[in-house]
């Protein structure tokens, strides 16, 4: 009678943390003796973004609980690694780019290839990912934690001023810009997917958060839906928020809530609308919601 070997398989977050310090060990920065993050290959020529390297950040962070002590010294000299690529300029193999307050502020790239264009929602990715190693606890953490409270104070004071620029109360809103001869220049306008981004990244800070409230109150007020909005409300194309379908419900809505009196016949007729396709978004369903507080 043979027996045989039970093979466990690995925990899913053991497997998670070997395969991104794998995917570290392997990267090559396209600038000689840049920093060790994250490279995007497979898409022309490599190149490194602000978002891929703070999911990166976002990850060791995350892996350090669990982490055997061997894995844990190689992940923080893998998140000191990412803070360097925050701070290092895009020609020394980096992802830092000149932004509205020169060396008081930190503006990030969002694709090493296109120059020192910078998207606020990939600076916003970036300012939660340095939140998280400026909150690790711990004297083996306190190094890394001191650093990237400085580099995140920095991003805070930049990203609070781009927002101004591309976030205003009216008129456009800039996904991203860049600076000439002093000043900011709009170089893509936003999209839904990326404003949500954006957003979602300011709501979940902690340490960063006071300079932020006054921009999520007012993109809150500009766009009331986006509070409660999902992704298959909201469109990825530039200068457009939401998709055809939703606003088409949005100005039903709205055609509803203009009249005096609201009626359960008119809030039954914007269900059977919004059900039309089989599917009810996060989107109609936070407009449903608001319109029965006013069914009389």
């Amino acid at each position: 009678m043979c027996s045989r070997a039970i093979v466990r398989p690995m925990p899913v977050a053991a497997a998670n943390r070997e395969q991104l310090l794998s995917i570290l060990d392997k990267a090559k920065n396209p600038v000689a003796g840049g920093p060790k993050t994250f490279v995007v290959t497979g898409l022309g020529r490599p190149y490194l973004a602000a978002i891929t390297s703070a999911q990166v950040t976002s990850g060791l962070v995350k892996f350090l609980d669990g982490a055997t002590p061997q894995q844990a010294r190689k992940m923080r000299a893998y998140l000191g690694q990412q803070l360097k690529t925050f701070e290092t300029p895009v020609a020394r193999g980096g992802v830092a780019v000149p932004g509205l307050l020169g060396a008081r502020g930190l503006a990030f790239a969002s694709d090493t290839r296109a120059g020192p264009v910078t998207a606020v929602n990939q600076n916003a990715v970036v300012l939660r990912a340095l939140e998280k190693v400026a909150l690790l606890k711990g004297p083996e953490n306190a190094a890394l934690a001191t650093r990237a409270r400085a580099l995140g104070t920095r991003t805070a004071n930049e990203l609070k001023s781009e927002l101004d620029f591309a976030y205003p109360a009216t008129g456009q809103l800039a996904y991203s810009l860049i600076m000439r001869h002093g000043h900011p220049l709009l170089a893509q306008l936003e999209d839904g997917n990326h404003l949500k981004t954006t957003l979602d990244a300011l709501g979940s800070l902690k340490v960063f958060a006071a300079p932020f409230a006054p921009v999520i109150a007012r993109m809150k007020k500009r766009l009331p839906e986006i509070a409660f909005a999902g992704t298959e409300d909201l469109t990825g194309t530039p200068g457009h928020i939401y998709n055809a379908g939703f606003n088409a419900f949005r100005a039903e809505v709205a055609r509803v809530e203009h009249k005096a009196i609201v009626t359960a016949h008119d809030l039954a007729h914007l269900e059977t609308l919004a059900r039309h396709d089989g599917l009810l978004t996060p989107g109609e369903k936070g407009l449903l919601a608001r319109l029965k507080k006013r069914v009389s």
